[in-house]
């Protein structure tokens, strides 16, 4: 008696497609042999069957097999400009020269009434329209290492802290010292002309930093892309937001010597500020930029300005000496 003979198997068909749209076997290449029988799915790589063909009308797409295919997203290097700094030195020494005299001017009796504490301004280098114009023009210089109080100093030694070591960090020291001390002059030769109060304070040299900076930031807001524009419409709104203050009348604040340190720092800052042109390739994604604007012709420029701002103390002084007079407070 003879077992009957298994059934064949049925020919495979893909569940998605009809009868007779079942594939057929894949040629074989020279480095796969053919395989005869039923036939295998075909491959998913598109380097190797290139695009799948459309299915037949009436297909449920719901059911066919989703191929993914994975790009590597490619991104261009980034580019990186290494700008020469230099480590801030003088920002320290003045916050502690500030903070040194006033500890001496505290310990000598600066906790004394309103009254004692002018006084004891005055007998410290503070700013006197009637001493100045006595001979005693030294006062221009020590009212700004001077303060009224433990508020006065300490909104100016962080605003010096914050402004000064960024703007001495790209300029260099000695193109710091030089805006500091001009704006310094300017805004007590203001204050001068233009207030008949007994003035102390390093924000006019402080608001000369800032323009200064301000300036720094226009000249290079397109080496420093969006970082640079917002770091320059920031220091206009401290600007703008500290002269409306002054001008509210809240403290009594002297806007002059702020507005006379302010634009003596932009003159100066814009004269001594780097000028930047591509350097040499550090490396394939570093390249350095050096500072162009160097030589004796920038420091001309500010001696030129310094030079201004003690001529127009020179006229206030004759025009005080005469009784004329341009105060507005």
């Amino acid at each position: 008696m003879h077992d009957p003979q298994p059934a064949p198997y049925p020919k495979q068909t893909w569940p998605h497609l009809p009868q007779s749209a079942s594939p057929q076997p894949r040629p074989a290449t020279s480095s796969e042999p053919a395989v005869s029988g039923t036939a295998r799915p075909p491959t998913t790589s598109p380097a190797v069957d290139g695009p799948a063909p459309p299915p037949p009308a009436g297909t449920d797409l719901t059911a066919m097999p989703v191929r993914v295919v994975y790009e590597a997203a490619t991104r261009a290097p980034q580019m990186w400009l290494r700008i020469p700094l230099q480590r801030p030195l003088f920002t320290y020494i003045l916050l502690a020269a500030i903070a040194i005299i006033f500890v001496l001017m505290t310990l000598s009796g600066g906790s004394l009434n309103a009254t004692e504490q002018e006084r004891l301004l005055v007998m410290w280098g503070a700013k006197v329209n009637w001493l100045i114009a006595a001979g005693e023009w030294w006062r221009l210089i020590t009212a700004t290492f001077l303060h009224a109080g433990f508020l006065h100093i300490a909104l100016n030694g962080y605003a010096l802290f914050l402004i000064g070591t960024d703007l001495e960090a790209l300029v260099g020291r000695a193109r710091f010292a030089a805006i500091y001390f001009i704006s310094g002059l300017a805004g007590s030769v203001a204050s001068f002309t233009f207030s008949s109060m007994t003035g102390v304070g390093a924000s006019g040299a402080i608001f000369g930093l800032i323009g200064a900076l301000a300036v720094y930031y226009g000249l290079h807001r397109r080496l420093f892309g969006r970082v640079g524009q917002i770091q320059f419409w920031n220091i206009i709104a401290v600007i703008v937001l500290n002269v409306a203050f002054g001008f509210s009348g809240i403290l009594p604040v002297d806007n002059s010597a702020h507005l006379g340190g302010l634009a003596a720092g932009m003159a100066v800052g814009y004269v001594l500020c780097p000028r930047y042109r591509p350097g040499r390739w550090l490396s394939p994604t570093l390249r350095e930029v050096v500072n162009v604007n160097r030589g004796f012709l920038p420091w001309v420029a500010a001696t030129l300005i310094a030079v201004d701002v003690v001529l127009m103390f020179v006229i206030s002084l004759m025009l005080y000496r005469m009784g004329i007079n341009l105060y507005l407070y």
